[in-house]
């Protein structure tokens, strides 16, 4: 059942309240199911230094809005229509940056990696192995952290 945006604003509005509010595209089941994991395994400057779904808490930015909300045309010169579109249209989905380049319906999307470094309570500096590193979405994850 698809769920329409009344249902999924009224469900995150119960469970993050009014103080907090999600990135735009954040509007899947698995991602605010992730977000809310996250919200409750961290205090909240650790949600603002590394917060992969939260736009604000408390009208404070995450450190992942600053680094993703600040569009350039520059960055889109000489590229495809294709590519164009993945910069402006996914700037905060899980498509972001250079890792939507590549479409692998496999791969994990590095909101999701960083969500789940952040679940797991991996700290700065701390070493995680990925044996097989495909597209490198644990070092694209692990380097927005």
């Amino acid at each position: 059942m698809k769920r329409n945006f009344y249902q999924i604003e009224t469900f995150a509005h119960k469970i993050f309240g009014n103080n907090v509010s999600r990135l735009s595209g954040v509007d899947e089941l698995f991602e605010l199911e992730l977000a809310y994991w996250e919200f409750n395994c961290l205090e909240k400057e650790q949600l603002l230094e590394r917060s992969a779904f939260i736009k604000s808490i408390d009208n404070k930015y995450t450190k992942h809005y600053l680094l993703y909300s600040n569009y350039d045309e520059k960055i889109n010169e000489n590229r495809s229509a294709s590519t164009q579109a993945c910069f402006e249209e996914g700037q905060f989905s899980t498509r972001y940056a250079t890792h939507g380049l590549f479409p692998y319906r496999g791969k994990f999307h590095p909101q999701l990696i960083k969500d789940l470094l952040n679940i797991l309570g991996k700290e700065k500096g701390e070493t995680v192995l990925d044996p097989m590193a495909g597209s490198g979405t644990l070092i694209l994850g692990e380097r927005f952290k």
